[in-house]
């Protein structure tokens, strides 16, 4: 049982700085983030589509940055402070020993007294524990859904006629790519889809080649074929 202590406080105390890390990039990136979203408002007209896009550079990189903005804020501080109430011992050859922690405690050299400090979690290292624990569920939850859909895809799939699959060579050369994304006619989507980082594929429901005119196809199709060429996923 102590073991399973010692490692569970190891773990909290090394996820603790990493929660603080998030924490602090979070309410950075969130305020960029309002920024942003006002500024794309206000000038709703004047931007094209890819400066747009780029707007969210500054949300990123900020969000990646490694040292960050003191956000002076006190209750954050707060949060990091120790589990394990720290003591400083210094010896003073007339004033005897002074052992100091959060609550200042004075041993005399004729009376030692033995103090434990509390052992215990700090507030930032409950909340570390919380968010590892919840941000594990969450990746758990998308990785199940994402390897799920492409159980489906593979079990109930087909391919597109000869005809679709030459105007979508012709589409995906229009699109400036240099090989066309491999299609795929599926039940697992009720509308286009994109799926794939590094091997991209296109799902298309399976009566989604009927029910369009030629025109509202090409368009759908180049429309996802754009996601593909701009690396939207992998972005």
């Amino acid at each position: 049982m102590n073991a399973i202590s010692s490692v569970f406080a190891s773990f909290a105390a090394a996820a603790g700085p990493v929660f603080s890390f998030v924490l602090h990039s979070s309410m950075m990136g969130s305020a960029v983030l309002v920024l942003i979203l006002l500024l794309r408002r206000m000038m709703r007209t004047a931007l094209s589509p890819a400066v747009r896009c780029l707007l969210w550079l500054p949300a990123v990189l900020l969000l990646l940055s490694p040292r960050l903005p003191d956000t002076g804020l006190g209750w954050v501080k707060a949060m990091e402070r120790p589990s394990v109430l720290s003591r400083k011992v210094t010896e003073e050859p007339e004033r005897g020993v002074v052992v100091r922690t959060d609550t200042p405690t004075f041993l005399h050299a004729n009376n030692p007294t033995s103090v434990t400090p509390k052992a215990g979690l700090a507030l930032s290292e409950t909340s570390a524990v919380i968010w590892c624990i919840g941000s594990a569920a969450v990746m758990s939850f998308w990785l199940f859904s994402y390897l799920m859909l492409k159980l489906r895809v593979r079990q109930r799939s087909s391919r597109v006629s000869r005809s679709f699959a030459a105007k979508a060579e012709l589409w995906a050369k229009a699109m400036g790519l240099r090989k066309t994304p491999r299609l795929r006619l599926t039940h697992a989507v009720k509308t286009p889809a994109v799926m794939g980082m590094l091997r991209a594929e296109i799902l298309l429901p399976p009566t989604f080649v009927d029910t369009l005119n030629p025109d509202e196809l090409r368009m759908v199709m180049l429309h996802e074929m754009g996601h593909v060429k701009r690396c939207d996923l992998l972005f």
